[in-house]
């Protein structure tokens, strides 16, 4: 297929309109850098993609047939930040600091961000699901090595002559216009089974069919996302789950058998949609630092894991401790939802089978009880009232009565707090008299 595009390539103005003056002076100013040296360089990938769907893009990624590293450092030198240099990928990052952001007449919301520069590249993967080996090449080439059509596109901006090409060598423009997904060759998904996460979730995102033979290669290929490592399954998922609504890629992901590649313990509830809309639609009455959206959609997806398989699984992905740690008090919670439900259960009952659950696991468990309306109830006021009531006696007020530590000063501490969060106690002088109660059956 020819490379030259017969239609039309978006404008200055049209760009403008679609990334805004501030990144679009960017890409001119990294475009001029380019033609005084007379290089070819490319903006490619999911920006183009974007820009042909009048769609904002701000992840700015470039590609030379020349040495990257050098560029994206003679970019540094003239206009200041640093660079990152990764040599295994002939990849470099240039980081706008606050100099180069004022030199480059850039808005300060996008200072310390990072523009990446590839050299033009061919891959070769030594086994299924490895990191490739990748040797220097032309754009043809480097466009031939990725995952769809519709992100194997660049546009040039340098040098003059070629200054606004298009270059569509796999009919990328005309599958946009189709609504397609479609990977370059048979083997795509194998070689990198991210691809699958990827493929579903642009096609979640753009409202895009997933053409029939890229399909069935995908179905094909899934098993093999076991082979990938914690990291990359964990990037993938933070990607997803990042969209506007995950559950439509989760669902698919599913469905064609992603999750239990990953771990064949791994389900999911029949109830994810609605309880990734609650999420987004719904705010419990009370407020806590921990809230991140997207680490409450984790929690949701061990729904349907089973309690003790939920720590394998955190450790498969990589999961961060604090993260794993509050997934897995979640699923105990979750297991504890009928006893929860029991109208006999005193409120310092239900205050001990909810203190060591995190903030978000109690957000979590929230969610998953919006339609139990006295579970929903009874965490709404553990959180309220009852997580936080202490007695006013302490330890060193048993230690000055005499009190030895040991089983019996915690069974103490905890007696006295149980009687203020069942109102058996409402003052201190009754704290007084309830200890003073205990105490003597500690010296009988």
């Amino acid at each position: 297929m020819d490379s030259e595009a017969n239609r039309e390539t978006p404008d200055v103005e049209s760009v403008v309109a679609i990334l805004g003056q501030s990144a679009t002076t960017l890409i001119q100013i990294i475009s001029r850098h380019a033609l005084d040296q007379d290089i070819s360089l490319f903006l490619v990938g999911g920006v183009i993609r974007d820009l042909l769907l009048g769609r904002q893009n701000l992840d700015l990624d470039f590609v030379l047939e020349s040495d990257a590293s050098a560029f994206a450092h003679s970019l540094a030198g003239e206009f200041g930040g640093s660079v990152h240099m990764h040599p295994p990928f002939a990849t470099a990052k240039w980081i706008l600091d606050a100099t180069a952001a004022a030199n480059l007449r850039h808005s300060p919301g996008l200072t310390e961000a990072q523009i990446d520069f590839a050299t033009a590249r061919e891959e070769t993967y030594p086994s299924p699901a490895a990191l490739p080996r990748v040797i220097p090449s032309t754009i043809d080439r480097d466009l031939a090595r990725r995952d769809f059509s519709i992100n194997a596109l660049a546009l040039q901006l340098s040098p003059a002559a070629f200054r606004g090409r298009l270059v569509d060598p796999h009919g990328g423009r005309a599958d946009l216009e189709s609504g397609i997904i479609r990977v370059l060759h048979d083997r795509s998904f194998i070689d990198d089974p991210t691809r699958v996460f990827r493929a579903m979730r642009l096609a979640s995102r753009l409202d895009f069919t997933i053409d029939a033979q890229t399909e069935a290669l995908l179905h094909a290929a899934a098993p093999t996302i076991s082979r990938l490592s914690g990291d990359r399954i964990r990037h993938e998922f933070q990607l997803i789950l990042s969209e506007h609504a995950p559950e439509l890629t989760v669902v698919d992901l599913e469905s064609c058998g992603a999750f239990v590649a990953i771990d064949n313990a791994w389900l999911i509830s029949d109830h994810l949609s609605e309880f990734f809309a609650r999420c987004r639609k719904l705010r419990p009455p009370w407020q806590h630092s921990d809230y991140d959206l997207t680490t409450l959609y984790w929690h949701l997806l061990m729904v349907e894991l089973p309690a003790e398989g939920v720590n394998a699984l955190c450790d498969r992905l990589s999961l961060t401790r604090k993260l794993g740690e509050s997934v897995a008090s979640f699923a105990r919670k979750l297991n504890m939802i009928d006893d929860l439900r029991d109208p006999t259960l005193l409120p310092s009952q239900i205050t001990r089978l909810l203190d060591d659950a995190s903030d978000m696991a109690l957000h979590a468990l929230w969610i998953c009880a919006f339609d139990l309306p006295i579970v929903k109830q009874r965490i709404e006021t553990f959180v309220d009232r009852w997580r936080n009531t202490r007695p006013r006696t302490d330890g060193n007020d048993l230690i000055r009565l005499g009190l030895q530590p040991g089983p019996r000063f915690r069974e103490i501490l905890e007696r006295l707090r149980d009687a203020w969060i069942d109102g058996v106690i409402e003052s201190e002088d009754e704290e007084r008299e309830l200890l003073h109660e205990l105490l003597k059956d500690t010296s009988a």
